[in-house]
């Protein structure tokens, strides 16, 4: 009697980031902890239903975390996306995006506030300071 063949889980991990050698991409397919790089990973697995985790690991905590349950057919390729979130220092929390289809990062807008806010500020100060110098220069 013969096994049946196994599936394969193709695992494309995606990160926005620019920390790509700080921060690697792991797996936990029923338990099992996986290693991940960031692109496309290959991972045989028996049929059946399956729990699948995947998150990003930074040097000192993991996060990003994001679950699906995925069904596993013999000689089946059973495609997965995950994009870990953005990261500034106040997401860590955010989690991870995961799916059947592409999917996109969260935590996107938080990083752009984070970014856009110091831009404004030295904007408005700009310009409170050429409105103070044309008031100088008009009052005399």
């Amino acid at each position: 009697m013969t096994s049946p063949r196994p599936a394969l889980l193709a695992v494309n991990a995606a990160n926005p980031n620019f920390s790509i050698g700080l921060v690697q991409p792991e797996a936990v397919l029923d338990g099992r902890p996986f290693q991940l790089r960031w692109g496309w990973n290959q991972l045989p697995v028996p049929p059946g239903r399956h729990q699948l985790r995947v998150q990003a690991r930074a040097p000192l905590r993991a996060f990003g975390s994001a679950d699906l349950i995925l069904d596993a057919h013999p000689g089946q390729r059973v495609v997965v996306y995950y994009a870990s979130p953005y990261v500034a220092q106040f997401v860590w929390s955010q989690p991870g995006a995961i799916g059947f289809a592409p999917v996109q990062s969260n935590g996107r807008n938080a990083v752009l506030v984070a970014r856009l806010v110091p831009v404004g500020i030295a904007f408005l100060m700009m310009l409170v300071i050429v409105i103070l110098m044309m008031v100088a220069v008009f009052s005399h």
